[in-house]
């Protein structure tokens, strides 16, 4: 499935759909952000997350804006957030202003 995903990403970002500086692993956090919005009833949830997700929708969609700041997380980092802290693998940062 992780393969299929990716596939499909990168023949959307080579079609110019999306910004060219995004990566698949961006994508992860961003459903995440949709999915904790629960304000008011199951309707209102609903209505804030359709909000929500056409703010990202325009923001993913190609554009001549500044590039994004710093890298996108890597496939480890994601993994990691699922691992007890004592189990996890520390990785240094792919951005240098970080270090």
């Amino acid at each position: 499935m992780v393969s299929e995903n990716v596939e499909l990403f990168d023949r959307t970002k080579a079609s110019g759909a999306i910004r060219a500086d995004m990566e698949v692993t961006d994508l992860s956090l961003i459903f995440e952000q949709l999915a904790v919005v629960r304000l008011g009833d199951e309707q209102r949830t609903r209505q804030l997350r359709r909000r929500y997700l056409e703010l990202a929708l325009e923001a993913i969609r190609s554009s001549d804006g500044p590039p994004l700041p710093g890298p996108a997380p890597t496939w480890g980092e994601l993994a990691d957030r699922w691992r007890p802290s004592d189990l996890r693998v520390s990785r240094p940062s792919a951005d240098p202003a970080a270090r």
